[in-house]
């Protein structure tokens, strides 16, 4: 069992997504609980916080880490 963790930068995208599945992980949250206001957040759906967290991690710099088992995230 191989374990490595590596920042989330935009070649990374499809292992984040995959890993997220197509619900976002916690009910569409897409990892911005802590990144958007409140209201901005409840007022999302899936979709925008997934675009929001795809536009952070293009933009730079990497927003958190990524951690694989054996090449998996």
């Amino acid at each position: 069992m191989s374990t490595t963790i590596a920042p989330l930068a935009p070649e990374l995208w499809a292992d984040f997504e995959d890993l997220f599945g197509k619900q976002g992980a916690c009910y569409g949250c897409w990892c911005t609980h802590f990144r958007l206001a409140p209201a901005v957040r409840r007022a999302n759906d899936k979709q925008r916080n997934k675009d929001h967290i795809k536009a952070r991690i293009e933009a730079g710099p990497p927003p958190g880490l990524l951690a694989f088992e054996d090449g998996k995230a």
